[in-house]
């Protein structure tokens, strides 16, 4: 969604276009010279092998997006879950400038 909204800013509109189920399915779609695609840099090891795949520098990106934590209402968190909520806050202070500090 937030590629289709950056690209509907930027007016453009591919003239051919494929979604695949997984990042890794985009990924083998693109070694195997499908095209090009745009993945999150989580998707991609650290270093990816030249080999096979290379990050392009685009205008405009990287493209941020909202990430939003969901759970059914009226029902109760598990520890878990509350555990990996609290470590998502954590980690989101670390992503995004404090109020006061941008």
């Amino acid at each position: 969604m937030a590629v289709d909204a950056h690209f509907r800013r930027q007016k453009f509109r591919p003239d051919l276009r494929l979604e695949l189920g997984s990042n890794e399915a985009v990924k083998e779609a693109v070694t195997g010279n499908l095209g090009v695609a745009v993945l999150s840099r989580h998707a991609l090891p650290p270093e990816p092998p030249t080999s096979s795949v290379a990050v392009l520098p685009v205008r405009g990106f990287p493209i941020e997006s909202k990430w939003h934590i969901v759970y059914p209402r009226g029902r109760m968190v598990s520890p878990i879950a509350a555990a990996f909520e609290r470590h998502l806050q954590r980690q989101a202070r670390h992503w995004t400038p404090q109020p006061g500090t941008a």
